[in-house]
């Protein structure tokens, strides 16, 4: 499965700004970083990491795919456009932000860094790149709207309603260091992110992709007038920030993602105490993990939703019940979503998945002192009936999972690894994994179709 992962931080319940369509938004793309390349690098990135104490900075934010350009078209037009590399020159007549601004009588311009004429449709000049300019190849947006960074104006109340700003490739952190990037953000935008705290208007900054080191999760803020001083947990992508953009002035949405929220919108949720029992014969240095979800041929074929480019379409948020057992929970931290992709990028290094907690129905008086889930985190569990089982105790996302089922699949660290696959019956659909039901207590054999689900 590729790497992909969740949200971490605090969240206000009111905390949901803009209360109404900024007067202007500028959106500036950097380039090939991890979030944790820049962000609480005070060192290479001092402006960065200001405006995300400035603003809301949305800790759990990824990029679509890999390379470069489809996550621009991604976050122009709702789609890669069917392009999956940096080839240049395209053209297209989709719909997109640009069009669908000036079709609603707004304004809309792409100041790039090092272009060399106001329209230029050269795929290369210098550092500048047109493979970062996406509306450049959309027949159906003026090319009067592609202008050169020179062109960004002093004076704000004539910026466009909604404009992008591309650093060059040596502006970006593409060939340029973290800190010419920080100094080249300052010298453009410091006095136009000021302004807007106070003009109704908004600046946001994100990245294309990461350098496939984090799974894609890339550091992206929003700061300006009403924009509130938090860390958004809410997992994100470019979809959701074209989704926003849209939102604010009652545009068509773009591009086949119906999923996509915007970022003020508060998600319906559904959480229910949900409870796995897993058997597992484990020594002594070896622990349980599952990974689940949502099947991805499953979420291809049956609700339109591409896991491969995007595994957080089905991923189901969980939050850790029991978090008394010292020897899960470090691992617990971070971890905020069962899903196939492993340890989180920001989940300790020795997780496989999500930790499960060793459990008996008994505790022998051989093993010394007793020891209780109530108190230790791991032990004597009420709910365990049957014997010795690996126990997860989470609240789970009801409204995530398919009609109320979920998928899991479990794995021995030193030892045995992934369990085989098995082939359950009475599940929705087709799966080589044990199927649970969220809300309930699910009981599962390693390695056997059995299942036992029932009523707390």
């Amino acid at each position: 499965m590729p790497d992909a992962p969740p949200p971490t931080g605090d969240a206000p319940p009111d905390a949901r700004p803009p209360h109404a369509a900024p007067d202007h938004i500028v959106i500036v793309v950097e380039e090939n970083h991890a979030n944790g390349q820049i962000f609480g690098n005070l060192t290479d990135a001092p402006f960065f990491n200001e405006l995300a104490a400035r603003g809301t900075l949305f800790t759990s934010s990824f990029a679509i795919e890999h390379p470069s350009q489809p996550n621009y078209l991604d976050l122009f037009s709702g789609n890669n456009q069917g392009v999956t590399d940096d080839s240049c020159p395209h053209t297209f007549d989709t719909p997109n932000l640009g069009h669908s601004l000036l079709q609603a009588g707004l304004t809309f311009a792409g100041y790039s860094d090092g272009l060399s004429a106001v329209g230029a449709t050269d795929c290369a000049v210098n550092a500048y790149v047109r493979k970062h300019a996406p509306w450049i190849n959309f027949s159906n947006v003026p090319a009067s709207t592609h202008q050169p960074m020179t062109a960004f104006p002093t004076d704000f109340t004539q910026l466009p309603t909604v404009s992008f700003v591309i650093p060059d490739l040596q502006h970006d952190m593409h060939d340029g260091t973290i800190r010419q990037a920080d100094d080249w953000l300052r010298e453009q935008l410091a006095a136009y992110a000021d302004w807007a705290e106070t003009h109704n208007s908004l600046l946001i900054v994100t990245f294309d992709e990461d350098d496939h080191s984090d799974g894609n999760h890339i550091f992206t803020l929003v700061t300006g007038a009403d924009i509130p001083v938090r860390r958004a947990p809410e997992r994100i992508s470019h979809f959701n920030v074209l989704r926003t953009i849209e939102d604010l002035y009652k545009l068509p949405h773009v591009g086949p993602d119906a999923r996509a929220i915007d970022l003020w919108q508060e998600a319906a949720t559904d959480f229910r105490r949900t409870v796995v029992f897993i058997s597992g014969d484990t020594m002594p240095g070896q622990d349980l993990f599952v990974r689940g979800g949502i099947d991805y041929g499953y979420a291809a074929s049956a609700l339109g939703r591409d896991c491969n480019v995007d595994p957080g379409a089905c991923q189901i948020q969980i939050r850790h019940r029991n978090l008394l057992n010292a020897g899960t929970a470090a691992l617990k931290e971070h971890d905020d979503f069962l899903d196939w992709v492993g340890r989180e990028p920001i989940q300790a290094d020795a997780a496989f998945g999500t930790p499960a907690d060793f459990t008996v129905d008994h505790w022998p008086p051989e093993w010394g002192p007793t020891k209780t889930v109530a108190v230790n985190g791991f032990g004597e569990e009420p709910l365990n009936l049957w014997g010795t089982y690996w126990m997860l105790d989470v609240d789970m996302d009801c409204n995530q999972t398919v009609d109320g089922w979920f998928e899991v699949k479990s794995f021995i660290t030193n030892g045995p690894g992934w369990e085989p696959d098995v082939t359950q019956a009475g599940t929705p659909y087709p799966t080589a994994n044990h199927m649970g039901q969220c809300g309930r207590i699910n009981r599962f054999e390693r390695g056997s179709p059995a299942a036992d689900i029932h009523d707390f």
